[in-house]
């Protein structure tokens, strides 16, 4: 019996001591997960104030107490108003500046604007050279030593001076552009009749005309070209014409100058702050003069056409787009 109770003590003491070095085992191969570290968080010590920033507010400015004062204040909003458009105007230049002209065409839009030109013209005519027979005061041609007396007429390559004065309407889209005009110019020129050997006589040639250009134009940068047909009206010629003519023909004619020419215009210009310089030929098409001078069996054929070199200064008013 006692050895008996003696083999379950020990039995006892082997399981146990088993146990405990299964458990040590188990501790080593699965420590304790340690905790994150918490982030300390500053907390201002009690009786501080919270610095927070507020934005300033803008104080509006004291109502000007002077005359003076005030007038300072409208120059300086003027100045200032003058100086954001000037910006906007060179930082929209700078952008149709880098576009190609397809570019602008396909993203502007139209505007439409007005002005008025003003300047002279550098008047010149096409003329043949032709010797008509004198006539004297019945009508007859002048004999000296039983010969016809016969003039030379010839331009020569001389110039006149006159002027031009117009207002236009300028539709834009891009820099592209139609411009239709109403103008009123003088036309016309110089020639030289030669008498005899020595005898030379200066003929300056002038009339008026109504005229209604309508021009097609195309920007690049501060330059234009321009360039299109022009209808006219002609008026009166004048008495200096008309006197020298009535020496050459048998019956004047009741207008000498016809009434409707029609012409060719092309030019260059330069732009810039809305102030226009123009330089433009105007080519007549037709011969507003042409006549028979001498008589009926002695004919001669005067006729000539100008030829205008016009210099002019413009001002393009502030279109409204559409």
């Amino acid at each position: 019996m006692k050895a008996k109770n003696l083999v379950l003590f020990l039995l006892l003491l082997v399981v146990s001591n088993g146990y405990s070095q299964k458990k040590k085992q188990d501790k080593k191969s699965t420590p304790y997960m340690k905790e994150a570290p918490k982030q300390k968080t500053k907390t201002p010590p009690p009786g501080t104030k919270k610095t927070t920033e507020k934005p300033v507010p803008v104080r509006p400015k004291e109502a000007p107490k002077t005359a003076e004062e005030l007038e300072q204040r409208r120059a300086e909003f003027r100045a200032k108003e003058a100086l954001e458009k000037k910006e906007a105007q060179e930082k929209k230049a700078k952008a149709l500046k880098e576009m190609s002209f397809a570019q602008e065409l396909a993203t502007s839009s139209s505007r439409g604007s007005s002005g008025f030109r003003i300047g002279a013209n550098v008047l010149a005519l096409k003329m043949d050279e032709i010797t008509p027979a004198r006539l004297t005061a019945n009508g007859i041609p002048e004999l000296v030593n039983g010969q016809v007396v016969r003039d030379a007429f010839s331009a020569n390559g001389q110039v006149g001076i006159g002027y031009n004065v117009a207002a236009f309407f300028r539709l834009s889209k891009g820099s592209f552009y139609f411009q239709p005009e109403l103008m009123f110019q003088s036309k016309g020129g110089n020639f030289t009749i030669k008498k005899g050997s020595d005898a030379t006589q200066k003929i300056s040639a002038r009339y008026n005309s109504i005229e209604i250009p309508l021009m097609f134009g195309i920007r690049s940068r501060n330059l234009r070209f321009t360039t299109g047909p022009s209808f006219g009206y002609s008026l009166k010629a004048n008495d200096n014409l008309l006197n020298i003519i009535k020496n050459y023909s048998e019956q004047l004619p009741e207008t000498i100058i016809k009434k409707f020419n029609f012409g060719y215009n092309a030019g260059i210009g330069y732009e810039k702050n809305q102030n226009i310089f123009d330089f433009r030929v105007n080519l007549a098409l037709q011969k507003p003069l042409d006549l028979a001078l001498g008589t009926t069996s002695l004919p001669t054929q005067l006729g000539f056409s100008p030829r205008i070199f016009q210099f002019s200064y413009g001002r393009i008013m502030e279109g409204s787009k559409k």
